[in-house]
């Protein structure tokens, strides 16, 4: 048996190299996080996090396969917070502890055909369009960070405009940190595309492990693009079952609405955009631009929001690409009128690959 495990993990060494080429990658990622709050007796002041990654591996390509495996060394810091009382003040603690923990920072095989393709493993993807509002497999929404590798499998056929997808994924999170998965997503979905008409119907389904129960999720979205270039889109989604219950109100309800134009001119690359969004029966306005210049060298994303609750934040990116193996990203995000704890937030990324 031993014999025949080594001659298996030769003939595969000798196999890819002579079928496909082979590439090296390595790299390190370092995030910092500084969210600065309002002054508290019951709250820290500030809370500050550090995830920094030390990867390596190889990727893997011929005509129809792509592989990339890429495991890290990941090392983060959490904050441990608490209050004593001390002859009648408040006594803030605030200690940061780093941990260490073993992930994969890429894990990917991939096969596209003329009518099939399939993928499993860790990737960067999403469903939906907007600048600011993704509704699916982030959990709830967020603000320009959708864009997150998930453990998932999925297969996909195609069919002249259409694609129908079947796709299952696991809580990426927990699996990261070498915990048993909270909750486990499956989905369907139909699309229909065209180089100016874009249409997908989708059917997610969620098994939260911790309290037991199911969450069933409806979603349609459209999109155009005007020979101007011109952009509209929308989506709605619809919480049919939350926690085994059949949603019946408003905030079962999500939806999205926007535009945006594109304007090319040699190397200068400028977006602006207008969208609605509407949540858990609030409604928010978002006005941004995003820019890149010198053929993505350098690029910047503000974006302005503004809620139905009398709550607005304004939001900075600045990102330097240089030959896509070093990037800096410098971001920078405040409430400009809330009563929240949260004054504002600076974020730091650096990422070297090769």
């Amino acid at each position: 048996m031993k014999h025949i495990k080594t001659a298996l993990l030769f003939i595969i060494l000798l196999y890819l190299p002579l079928h496909g080429n082979i590439r090296p990658s390595f790299g390190v990622k370092s995030d910092f996080n500084y969210t600065d709050l309002k002054n508290s007796p019951t709250a820290p002041d500030y809370i500050f996090n550090n995830d920094t990654s030390f990867y390596i591996g190889f990727e893997y390509l011929t005509l129809n396969f792509y592989t990339s495996i890429t495991p890290a060394l990941r090392i983060y810091t959490t904050n441990n917070f608490s209050v004593e009382i001390q002859n009648g003040d408040f006594i803030k603690r605030n200690e940061e502890i780093a941990k260490i923990t073993f992930a994969f920072d890429d894990i990917y095989f991939s096969y596209i055909g003329n009518n099939l393709s399939f993928y499993f493993g860790k990737r960067i993807f999403h469903f939906g369009e907007g600048f600011n509002r993704q509704y699916l497999f982030v959990g709830s929404s967020v603000l320009n960070d959708d864009f997150n590798a998930l453990y998932n499998a999925e297969v996909n056929i195609y069919q002249d405009n259409i694609t129908y997808s079947i796709g299952f994924m696991p809580d990426t999170d927990s699996i990261d940190l070498l915990e048993n998965p909270e909750y486990y997503l499956s989905w369907y979905s139909v699309k229909y595309s065209t180089p100016s008409l874009g249409l997908l119907g989708i059917v997610d389904y969620t098994y939260n492990v911790e309290d037991k129960n199911n969450n069933l999720k409806l979603g349609f979205e459209a999109s155009y693009i005007f020979n101007t270039g011109i952009k509209l889109y929308g989506s709605i989604i619809y919480n049919l079952i939350d926690a085994d219950e059949i949603g019946k109100t408003t905030d079962d309800v999500n939806s999205l609405i926007g535009v945006n134009y594109t304007f090319i001119y040699d190397d200068i690359i400028i977006n602006p955009y207008l969208e609605y969004f509407y949540e858990e029966s609030s409604s928010f306005y978002s006005l941004g631009f995003y820019a890149s210049f010198f053929d993505s060298l350098f690029s910047i994303t503000s974006s302005y929001s503004y809620a139905s609750n009398n709550k607005m934040s304004l939001i900075v990116i600045a990102g330097l690409n240089i030959n896509d193996k070093f990037n800096l990203d410098f971001t920078y995000n405040t409430p400009l009128k809330t009563d929240e704890q949260l004054e504002q937030i600076f974020e730091l990324g650096i990422e070297y690959n090769y």
